[in-house]
């Protein structure tokens, strides 16, 4: 307070200013570490420590910003370390709040000297949140660890925003950078993450330091976007089979940062093509990966790419206009849209084996079945009619395609009824979908078809329909009247 007071006044120059706030400084860290090793002195021992090191960044604020003596880069150096010197002090101590407030006055630091976000700044802040992961991961500290990230993907993310802004990529300094934050960050919260799997904080960071790596994907061209998205996404997995066994905050935090690499691959393969095959194929694949491992992750993220697979083909690509209209249907439908639908069919199917498999009461194995079945629906829909105007360009291939798409929806609830039959287990659930699957088919028979398609299309629509029902009837009688025979000699 003396220095300063003085300073106003005019009563000391700049070098003994200077010299003076070190001094003062090194006297305060000095203090502080005779205190915090004595009882009951880690309190005060850590406001000394912490006054000391503010006073030093005071000092390197003054040499480089305020009177221009050195570099910025020397001051940065100068302050990382401190930041060094700091989280030695803490680890003996074992005083994560001393960590803490060391690292975040560097952060709060380096943009001054920087004048503002640079690739200089984004390198520094990495530099900061390597030397932090060390702590973290001896000492578990969990906010050390989000004190340590979030300058740095805060950095990040507006140098990158900035370079996109401007049509530009990021440097090769800046996106080494960010390499090494996602790296840095993926590491330590794995390690974390194994010792201490309560701590939801870790794997949060962990996912916060990921983002810039994902978001460098958007200032590249499609192509390389999306390569460089799935090669994050692959990175990713593999560290975390290198790190197995993982607890479930883990398996979350890598779930969320190789699906969000996902969705923007996706994405910008969709826009770039004008198709929702990406999306439908990945929902393919993770879906069986989910039933076969019963991964709830997997088994989510299967279900939102599909939704957003569907969703374009529901909006863009084969709106319901496109399906009930002739005219539209020849105008937009064709080979790509019956193929999107195929691989969606194919999705749904998987998604509801994965939801019943890993379920364990009926109530839930019904919830898992409901999205699957009205997207199933929709693509048999999408790809019947699709399938049918590509054949045969004229109204009576889209004819034919809803003949083909109303048999398929009545044999698809007719092979549920039996499997119903078959499966005691799983019989209220699969009996139950399986009738509404058959009256959703009669309602478009009766609804749809009657009016809008003709000829021997809705000829054919009704009597497979009828040869259907009546088979499933036949069945069901004699499968109950061999159980009604059988039970009394039981």
């Amino acid at each position: 307070m003396l220095l300063v007071i003085a300073a106003e006044h005019g009563l000391l120059g700049p070098q003994v200013r200077v010299t003076g706030g070190t001094v003062l400084a090194g006297a305060l860290l000095a203090a502080g570490g005779r205190v915090i090793s004595r009882p009951g002195g880690r309190v005060g021992g850590t406001a000394l420590l912490s006054t000391g090191f503010a006073g030093l960044y005071l000092d390197i604020l003054a040499v480089t910003t305020i009177y221009d003596w050195v570099p910025a880069a020397v001051g940065l150096a100068a302050a990382l370390a401190c930041v060094v010197a700091g989280s030695l002090v803490a680890m003996r101590c074992n005083n994560q709040l001393l960590a803490v407030i060391v690292t975040a006055g560097a952060a709060a630091l380096a943009p001054v000297l920087t004048h503002g976000v640079t690739p200089t700044l984004l390198m520094f802040l990495t530099v900061f949140a390597v030397v932090g992961a060390v702590p973290e991961v001896r000492r578990g500290w969990s906010w050390l660890g989000a004190v340590r990230t979030v300058p740095a993907v805060i950095g990040a993310c507006a140098l990158i925003a900035a370079r996109a802004a401007d049509d530009r990529m990021i440097g090769s300094a800046a996106l080494g950078s960010v390499l090494v934050l996602g790296a840095a960050g993926v590491a330590a919260g794995l390690l974390v993450l194994r010792r201490r799997p309560d701590q939801v904080t870790a794997g949060v960071v962990m996912v916060l330091a990921a983002l810039p790596v994902i978001a460098v994907g958007a200032t590249m061209e499609s192509p390389v976007s999306s390569v460089w998205s799935g090669a994050v996404a692959v990175a990713v997995l593999l560290a975390a089979v290198a790190a197995r066994p993982l607890p479930a905050t883990a398996t979350w935090s890598v779930a969320t940062i190789a699906g969000l690499a996902v969705l923007q691959a996706c994405t910008v393969l969709t826009a770039d093509y004008d198709t929702s095959a990406p999306f439908l194929v990945v929902a393919v694949v993770t879906a069986v990966l989910a039933g076969q491992h019963r991964s709830l992750p997997a088994l989510i993220g299967a279900a939102l790419m599909l939704l957003i697979g569907t969703l374009h083909l529901l909006i863009v690509s084969a709106d319901p206009h496109a399906l009930s209209v002739p005219k539209a249907a020849l105008a937009t439908l064709g080979a790509s849209t019956a193929a999107s639908g195929l691989v969606a069919s194919a999705a749904a199917a998987a998604l509801g084996l994965a939801g019943v498999r890993m379920s364990s009461q009926d109530d839930e194995r019904a919830l898992s079945l409901v999205l699957p079945s009205l997207m199933g629906l929709y693509a048999v829909v999408v790809a019947a009619v699709s399938a049918g105007v590509a054949v045969e360009h004229s109204t009576g291939g889209f004819f034919a395609g809803h003949f083909v798409a109303t048999a398929l929806w009545v044999g698809l609830g007719y092979a549920l009824l039996m499997a119903g039959l078959r499966r005691p287990a799983y019989a209220r659930v699969v009996l139950g979908l399986g009738l509404t699957v058959i009256v959703a088919a009669l309602i478009k028979l009766f609804v749809f078809d009657l009016d809008a398609i003709g000829g021997i299309a809705r000829a054919g629509s009704f009597l497979v329909v009828g040869l259907v029902l009546l088979v499933a009837g036949t069945r069901y009688a004699r499968i109950f009247a061999e159980r009604s025979a059988g039970g009394p000699t039981a």
